[in-house]
């Protein structure tokens, strides 16, 4: 059996996210017997293909502005917008490459990466599967500036695809309830993460700190975390240190303040070695989102020995289990109290790391790969 993945998220993303998850399921597939697989892609700038020998000879994968025509290097060096161009440009020619992989016919099942539905008129009637992450903009729409064609595409794209992946349950029962999709046609498969593999890298750190990972766009509740954690904050030689996610809003910034916390609430930039480091020296980990289809930070922090206080939305429960403590989501006064409980009691806290470390074993790529190949078997049954 041959699959073929196209372009669409290596073309998007530099790093993490769904990139990350395709490149783990074809990582964790090579060498696999009467299995093979292409991912039609010519220019890319993502940090998981350009380690991946074999889609980068097959393919012959540039990563910069150097493998377009000089006229357009010209172009692109002398606009305003040249970084807007070269995206469009990139995302033109890998679906140039999507298109004509797709007319050979030299695969038996297609698994596009993300929700654009151009290969439709190209399929020749082959089966596809498609992934579906979570059901943020169906049930989130005004978190999206302008059109959201998310939403749109993904209603086509699981109508038409003879298998569908869930990354959780909670994302199944979402496809059920809000697209109105057959139970039968949609396969969980958990993930995973790669932090019990990371050598982590020293960085500057407080001594004592609570730690938030990433984003902090409107459903990921970060105002919920600043109240929720301001009163500690407030009475312990205890930080808050923000990994990743850009700088501060004008209106984090005045949050913060109107709490008297600004010298308590610290933010900076992580790559994986760093973020590992950080999870391993936290009092606990603060995962507050409304909604995820996933959540990998949270295995993230339970390889890593990190004690985990999540929000009791979404799919959290049945990723963590009795690994984690839970706060209601939209009640700062509840986050208080989960923190007071994993950062007061010590035997807690170690009760909270071993359970998290018991969790974590339970997930992996291989998995992941063994059950997403389970599903390409299927369309072929």
């Amino acid at each position: 059996m041959k699959v073929l993945y196209d372009h669409q998220i290596w073309s998007h993303q530099r790093f993490g996210g769904a990139s990350h998850i395709f490149s783990e399921i074809t990582r964790h597939s090579e060498g696999i017997p009467d299995y093979s697989y292409d991912i039609a892609l010519r220019h890319a700038n993502n940090d998981y293909i350009k380690s991946n020998p074999k889609v980068a000879k097959a393919t012959r994968m540039f990563a910069d502005k150097k493998s377009f025509p000089s006229r357009i290097r010209v172009m692109l060096r002398n606009s305003a917008t040249a970084k807007r161009w070269y995206a469009i440009l990139k995302e033109r020619a890998n679906k140039r490459t999507s298109i004509r992989a797709l007319e050979t016919s030299d695969f038996d099942v297609f698994h596009p990466t993300h929700y654009d539905p151009y290969f439709l008129p190209y399929l020749k009637e082959k089966p596809f599967v498609i992934t579906v992450y979570d059901m943020i903009h169906e049930l989130y729409p005004e978190y999206f500036i302008g059109k959201n064609i998310t939403a749109p595409q993904k209603k086509l794209l699981t109508e038409k695809a003879m298998r569908i992946i869930a990354i959780s349950e909670n994302t199944k029962n979402d496809l059920v309830k809000i697209l109105g999709i057959a139970p039968d046609k949609i396969d969980v498969v958990h993930l995973a993460s790669n932090f019990g593999e990371v050598e982590p890298k020293k960085t500057k750190i407080p001594k004592r700190y609570i730690l938030y990972v990433g984003s902090r766009v409107r459903y990921k509740n970060f105002s919920v975390m600043i109240r929720g954690a301001a009163p500690l904050l407030s009475e312990k030689d205890l930080y808050l240190l923000c990994a990743g996610g850009g700088t501060f809003t004008r209106e984090e910034k005045s949050l913060i303040q109107e709490h008297g916390i600004e010298h308590k609430v610290i933010r900076q930039e992580a790559d994986d070695s760093e973020l590992s480091y950080l999870y391993r020296h936290a009092e606990c980990f603060v995962f507050p989102s409304l909604y995820e289809g996933f959540g990998i930070p949270i295995l993230e922090a339970l390889s890593s020995g990190c004690p985990a206080v999540l929000s009791n939305a979404s799919c959290f429960p049945e990723i963590a289990g009795n690994a984690a403590v839970y706060f209601e989501s939209t009640d700062p006064v509840s986050l208080t109290m989960a923190l007071k409980k994993v950062c007061g009691d010590r035997n807690y806290r170690s009760q909270l790391i071993q359970l998290g470390n018991k969790k974590a074993e339970e997930y992996s790529w291989e998995k992941t790969a063994e059950k997403t190949r389970a599903v390409y078997y299927s369309c072929l049954s």
